[in-house]
């Protein structure tokens, strides 16, 4: 007699048994449901259902594991026997314990398990409104940089989570999807799609699931986003060139030129009146005039020299000093500014959104 068959009679000797003797002989529930998955390998439904009844009475005292099992056989056994109702029946009693069990690796004993299997879990689903459940903070204080605001959601099984924040006027400023089946978060860098951390006011949250048959569920709440104040100093104005000192001098300059040019053409002419043919020689007032004439405009031209701007050493290194001061003032105040945004916070306030 083979073990299947021991365990069989075994069965049916403690069905027809008193109470007593049935907890004295008792057989394991999943024993007989690992007899009942023989029985199937060996197209024996009818032996293997007997087994997978005795497994799933109430009395017998299987646990979940082995009831999801057993009832997931049974269904395959039903549906070998051509009871395709019953089969369903059995499925939906498996689901009800797993909405998420799987059956791909019992898929080969009959040809028409995975469809009539997820027909069932189709039916079941429907049956079953979708629904979400929302952990989100009511009221927080959040660092902008480095920070972020987290939604947590549960569906009720396993579907996608669609999530978006936008404002009022419909602007999207975040969005992102995952496939759930379980708790799933969300975390929002508190930036919109250009990067800059968004600005104060109303935003509507909402959060969107859809399952495989169709079903879909959201949820929605109003955030409220307030910018905390900003300890910063402004920057001071542009340098005013008032501050700054003349960085070049005007200087008369004084050059022999002119004035050896005055006294040639002096000197030239005071020679041409002394040796000239003219009737009192030497002693002729005009050309000596002439003469004078020339070497007064050598001497004012050297007296009043050329006006030049030459370099002040002393202005320039009193605006390199001015220049630097008000550029180690504006490093210090811009990076005391970036501290402080370093430190910036944004409150948050969360309400139920109403239509």
């Amino acid at each position: 007699m083979s073990a299947a068959a021991r365990v069989f009679a075994l069965v049916l000797g403690v069905s027809a048994l008193g109470p007593a003797a049935a907890r004295a002989q008792q057989v394991p529930p999943a024993q007989a449901i690992e007899q009942a998955r023989i029985q199937l390998d060996e197209l024996r439904p009818d032996s293997a259902l007997s087994l997978l009844r005795y497994a799933l009475d109430p009395r017998a005292g299987a646990g979940v594991r082995e009831r999801l099992r057993g009832f997931t056989l049974l269904g395959i056994a039903e549906l070998v026997g051509g009871r395709r109702a019953e089969a369903r029946q059995a499925f939906r009693q498996a689901l009800a314990l797993d909405p998420e069990l799987r059956i791909d690796s019992l898929a080969d004993l009959h040809s028409d398990l995975r469809p009539t299997f997820e027909a069932e879990r189709a039916s079941l689903a429907r049956a079953t409104q979708l629904a979400i459940v929302l952990e989100i903070p009511s009221d927080t204080s959040v660092q902008v940089l480095g920070g972020g605001f987290r939604v947590t959601a549960l569906p009720s099984r396993r579907a996608m989570l669609l999530l978006s924040i936008a404002r009022p006027t419909g602007e999207e400023v975040f969005a992102d999807s995952q496939a759930a089946n379980g708790i799933t978060s969300f975390d929002w860098n508190l930036r919109g799609a250009g990067g800059a951390v968004a600005p104060a006011g109303r935003y509507v949250l909402r959060v969107l699931a859809r399952d495989s048959v169709g079903q879909s569920s959201f949820q929605e709440r109003t955030l409220t986003i307030e910018l905390e104040p900003l300890d910063t100093v402004p920057l001071p104005p542009a340098l005013d060139p008032s501050r700054l000192a003349p960085e070049t001098t005007a200087v008369r300059q004084r050059k022999p030129a002119p004035l050896l040019r005055g006294l040639l053409f002096a000197a030239g002419a005071g020679l041409l009146a002394y040796t000239g043919p003219g009737p009192s020689g030497s002693l002729d007032s005009r050309a000596w005039a002439v003469s004078a004439a020339l070497a007064a405009v050598g001497v004012a031209g050297y007296l009043s020299g050329t006006m030049v701007r030459l370099p002040n050493p002393a202005g320039v290194e009193r605006n390199r000093s001015v220049r630097e001061q008000d550029a180690a003032q504006r490093t210090a105040i811009t990076e005391s500014n970036d501290r402080a945004r370093e430190r910036a916070r944004v409150h948050i306030r969360t309400t139920t959104r109403t239509p």
